[in-house]
């Protein structure tokens, strides 16, 4: 379709008035404040000359041209007026004003013909090429990232099934096996692991060229085919899963193919080509076979499919001819099923010979163990919240003008083409809800399909609005290529900030390093007991690469650590002769990870060797982490029973924000009569790698010390009547500290003068976010709690209440954490406990899993919670949160001595009965 621009309003906007030299007079003073806060100035009347000065020479230079051209500096306008220094800003306010003025100079130019060149059918070679190169690209950029070596949990065991032509878990995934196998067959010059891992990248890049392939032929156009390509490829989940061993990126392939081969049958109708039609509809039933036989949910969107393959050609219901060829390419898209009865009776993991009967063949493929986290969710109450958890599950993975996009592209189908909007919009639906209700941890893989058609609604958005740009006023021109420059910058945006979810960056090597030693040091024919997280690394060690095959590995589900453990003291102890009072006498210890320096917010691991001097049923102990300035910062106390001969016992300690870095000491004690507390050792406190999230990011360079910088703030008023002030600071970019104020010292903080905007000097300080109603409490591994303390919670007996939970991480997490939340009803004397009811759940209701967790990412975790029916009028509640590891059940560090000096937990709320 081609059109004309409005040009009446464009010359207007074009004669050189006063406006005409606004967007110069934007670009200048943006350029003099990036300069002045990049070199720093004097005073004010410098920052005021420089402004004048850069403005007047960007209003000469670019009054020349009409402000239709020269409209995209107005975007400068944001960083112009942020209060704070903010280079990112700045760079993305520029990053969107130069996408904008490129494509507007491409419509500009061609403003009487159709801008974009938009053609009825996009050459096919050219189309086939470019798709080639994007595929190529984005294997290099997950090539590039790939974990490189065995991983936990199902990747491990995916890992060792491939290699040995094994069985996974139901429903066994056959087709992938046999796939992923034929490549580490291929690759005999890399590690089996290295070859799945490998696959992975491979399907991955393919569905992203799929996708590109789509949007082009949706829209006519190969702009938004690329911007949809990039959206998916650099999504979060998307790109974890694009460099790890999976099951999911061969579903996302699979799903993105039956859309390409469902959309090209509709375009076949369209121009009533009936051989071409036939073809795309014998493609579409081969793919739907393959792809239910990979993954049964894939059968949700085969329904979407053949309800559209009707809607499209309703003929095709009175010609039953036409169906044979499709039926039969589905049938024999399921024959890679028979892998499974085939290698019942095989000697490899996973085989067993019920696959060989119909019931143990039905029961495997169709996964009925599952079959009760299907639909888990259905309750009114419940499915509103997982709902809500829908979204924060897509903010998980796409920046936010891309969602915007996507929810465009979604309202353009449902008003130009409603077969389509059936198709796109009802398989996004269905794989939304689906996951909605099914009880599963991994619900942000689950949805791996519906990102791939996200993306093609983001497609179709940009589509619809480079169809516009040649058809409406100045204005509207303006905001719809501004819109669509904000969309390719978040692209450009995601593929920076999105690396840190691939397995090089999140998994990479810590698999073979905690289950290597675990195995290499494990006694001769002993058994090992592990939960599925390191069986499955251990089983591949073991199985793949010969490693220890004396030794047993057994899955157990986890119940937690044992109180000791017994040995003859290891040799890697570092023996000594220390007395805890007379109480307990320790004879040894070792410092595991990290071995002789700690960072603040960084796990250390102390097992102590030691023996009872006088017989107790249980024994205190506790070790301290005390500064250089005598202060602890850090402790894990511990209550154990002794065992015969030495006792085992392993101390996990975090130190808190605000530690002062230089020499301090590990204190070990004892608890109870007789007790007492001796040094064990040294380490030393070293500045942290990572920063901690901040929710109120600035960049403040200190006038005397640049490489000095604030780089965010946080309040918190957890507790009544108290405030506590986080100042995080970094150290020329590669190290970072945080200081921590309390009541009156945050409210006069004495810092020296920094620069402000423009980089003029400032004195005084103000750190305005949050310093009224800000909740911030660090926990271990980076996590931040940052949600709200429930004031005035009213409830009655048997009342149910949501506890909403709000958390950011700092940094990836590898470990698998569950969010506990208590309400607690108080006897009279406030402090014991009447009754309780405990919510316990992987975050968000089981949708995103802490293993999936990256920098910067935001997650919601609901929590329903009822008042006991014995619970009485004005009885007082409270409520407590912590985290926990799954697998272990130790839990997480809160490092917030003034809530744990009282209790254990965050206090989540202040109620009482009605």
């Amino acid at each position: 379709m081609t059109g004309t621009i409005k040009t009446g309003v464009s010359n207007r906007i074009d004669r050189r008035g006063w406006f005409g030299y606004v967007p110069g007079l934007v670009a200048g003073v943006f350029l003099s404040r990036v300069v002045g806060e990049w070199f720093g100035l004097p005073s004010v009347w410098a920052a005021v000359g420089l402004a004048v000065g850069f403005g007047l020479l960007g209003m000469w230079l670019l009054a020349r041209l009409p402000v239709a051209r020269t409209w995209p500096a107005l975007i400068l306008l944001v960083y112009i007026v942020y209060p704070e220094p903010m280079p990112q800003l700045a760079f993305y306010a520029f990053l969107v004003a130069l996408v904008a003025f490129l494509l507007n100079e491409v419509v500009y130019r061609n403003r009487f013909a159709d801008p974009l060149g938009r053609s009825a059918a996009p050459a096919r070679w050219l189309m086939v090429l470019a798709a080639c190169v994007i595929a190529a690209v984005f294997f290099l950029l997950y090539l590039t990232t790939l974990a490189p070596d065995v991983l936990a949990a199902d990747s491990g065991e995916l890992q060792v099934v491939a290699a040995q032509l094994g069985v996974a878990h139901p429903p066994g995934f056959p087709l992938y096996t046999i796939m992923a196998h034929a490549v580490t067959r291929l690759l005999p010059f890399v590690s089996p692991a290295y070859a799945v891992n490998l696959f992975s990248a491979v399907t991955s890049a393919l569905t992203v060229a799929v996708v590109y392939i789509t949007g082009t032929i949706i829209t006519r156009r190969h702009l938004p085919g690329l911007i949809a390509a990039v959206a998916l490829g650099t999504a979060t989940t998307f790109w974890s899963q694009a460099t790890t061993a999976n099951v999911r990126s061969l579903t996302g392939l699979f799903a993105a193919l039956i859309i390409l081969s469902l959309v090209s049958y509709r375009e076949a109708i369209s121009r009533d080509d009936a051989t071409a039609a036939g073809r795309w509809l014998v493609a579409s039933g081969l793919l739907m076979g393959l792809g239910v036989t990979h993954h049964v949910s894939l059968v949700f969107l085969v329904a979407i499919g053949l309800a559209f393959i009707v809607l499209v050609d309703r003929s095709i219901l009175r010609q039953p001819r036409r169906w044979v060829w499709p039926v039969g390419a589905a049938l024999l898209g399921l024959l890679p099923l028979l892998y499974l009865p085939l290698r019942a009776a095989a000697d490899v993991r996973g085989a067993a010979p019920d696959l060989a009967t119909w019931p143990g063949f039905i029961e495997h493929v169709l996964a009925t163990g599952f079959r009760g986290d299907l639909f888990y969710f259905t309750a009114p109450s419940d499915f509103v919240q997982r709902l809500r958890i829908m979204g924060n599950v897509l903010s998980f993975q796409f920046e936010v003008w891309l969602l915007a996009a996507m929810f465009v592209g979604l309202v353009v189908l449902l008003w130009q083409d409603r077969s389509l909007a059936f198709l796109l919009g009802g398989a996004f639906a269905v794989f939304t809800l689906v996951a909605a209700t099914y009880r599963a941890p991994q619900t942000v893989e689950y949805m791996i399909p519906a990102y791939a058609v996200a993306a093609l609604l983001i497609g179709c958005a940009i589509g619809w609005m480079v169809d516009r740009v040649g058809q409406v006023g100045v204005v509207l021109r303006a905001a719809l290529i501004l819109f669509v420059a904000l969309v390719i910058a978040s692209c450009l945006h995601q593929a920076v900030q999105n690396r840190v979810a691939s397995g090089a960056e999140h998994e990479g090597v810590s698999a073979r390093e905690y289950a290597g030693p675990l195995l290499a040091d494990a006694p001769p024919n002993s058994t090992i007991l592990a939960h599925w997280h390191w069986a499955t690394p251990l089983w591949y060690l073991q199985e793949v690469e010969g490693l220890r095959p004396d030794v047993d590995v057994q899955f157990v589900y986890p119940e937690g650590e044992p109180y000791d453990v017994t040995w003859e003291l290891p040799e890697v102890f570092t023996a000594t002769s220390i007395s805890l009072g007379d109480a307990v006498k320790v004879v040894g210890y070792h410092v595991e990870e990290p071995e002789r320096s700690i960072a603040a917010g960084q796990e250390m691991v102390v097992t102590v060797a030691w023996e009872p001097l006088v017989e107790r049923d249980m024994y205190g102990l506790y070790l301290h982490l005390v500064g250089s300035d005598g202060v602890l910062y850090g402790q894990d106390d511990r209550s154990v029973a002794a065992a015969d001969g030495l006792t085992l016992t392993q101390f996990r300690l975090t130190p808190r924000p605000g530690v002062p870095t230089g020499p301090s000491t590990l204190n070990l004690g004892a608890t109870g009569e007789g007790g007492g507390r001796e040094l064990l050792t040294s380490v030393d406190l070293v500045p942290p790698l990572h920063r901690l999230f901040t929710r109120n990011r600035t960049a403040r360079a200190l006038v005397d010390n640049p490489d000095e910088v604030l780089i965010g703030y946080d309040w918190d008023h957890t507790l009544p009547g108290r405030s506590r002030l986080y100042l995080h600071w970094a150290t020329g970019g590669t190290s970072y500290a945080t200081q921590v104020l309390d009541d009156d010292a945050s409210m006069m903080a004495e810092l020296p003068p920094y620069r402000g905007p423009w980089g003029v000097s400032v004195n005084t300080w103000r750190f305005p976010r949050g310093k009224t109603d800000g909740y911030y409490v660090p926990l271990g591994q980076g996590i931040v709690w940052t949600g709200e303390v429930n004031d005035g919670l009213a409830l009655t007996p048997g009342e149910s209440a949501v506890l909403d939970q709000e958390f950011f991480s700092g940094q990836a997490i590898n470990r698998d954490l569950i969010v506990s939340v208590r309400l607690i009803g108080l006897e009279p004397d406030g402090v014991h406990w009447a009754w309780w009811d405990l919510q316990d759940s992987v975050p968000a209701m089981g949708a995103i899993p802490t293993l999936k967790w990256v920098d910067g990412v935001f997650v919601r975790s609901p929590h329903r919670v009822m008042a006991a029916e014995r619970a009485v009028s004005g009885q007082t509640l409270t409520g407590a949160l912590t985290l926990y590891d799954a697998f272990t059940n130790r839990p997480l560090a809160i490092l917030d001595e003034r809530l744990t000096d009282v209790n254990p937990w965050i206090p989540i709320l202040r109620g009482s009965v009605d």
